[in-house]
């Protein structure tokens, strides 16, 4: 009798604690899920602004005031060789681990 009580105690704890993974691992998925969201709609803001950038100094650069675009576009190409710089960077160092 008391070996089947210890059993049904025991079975029931693990219950409980089964349960409150589940519950856990659902919470986590949630906040997962929102620091995504937030994420992604950081980086369409950044992509928004950039492009918004790119349009007004086009029409400026039809305009007459082509230094606006010239510095923008020589921003972007610097950008890309230092992100290029930084991937090579960063292979390298993950090979020679």
């Amino acid at each position: 009798m008391i070996i089947t009580c210890t059993l049904q105690v025991r079975e029931r704890l693990i219950d409980i604690q089964k349960s409150k993974e589940k519950r856990d691992s659902a919470i986590r998925l949630r906040e997962e899920k929102k620091f995504s969201a937030e994420v992604q709609k950081a980086s369409e803001a950044k992509k928004q602004k950039e492009r918004r950038k790119l349009t007004l100094a086009v029409k400026n650069h039809r305009k007459g005031m082509k230094d606006q675009l010239e510095a923008i576009l020589n921003r972007k190409s610097h950008d890309q060789l230092d992100n290029e710089r930084v991937g090579n960077g960063r292979n390298t160092m993950i090979a020679g681990k």
